[in-house]
């Protein structure tokens, strides 16, 4: 009974793990869209 218990939590940490990646993958595109202008003094 423990095994088994044990086997659908990790199954379900698996599932959940690769949810959260796929989520961060998302958002970080959409920071690389964004180039704020970089100031005079700091060009040089």
């Amino acid at each position: 009974m423990f095994k088994r218990l044990q086997n659908f939590m990790l199954v379900n940490l698996g599932v959940m793990l690769i949810v959260v990646a796929g989520l961060g993958l998302d958002s970080r595109c959409m920071w690389t869209m964004y180039e704020p202008d970089i100031p005079e003094c700091l060009k040089r």
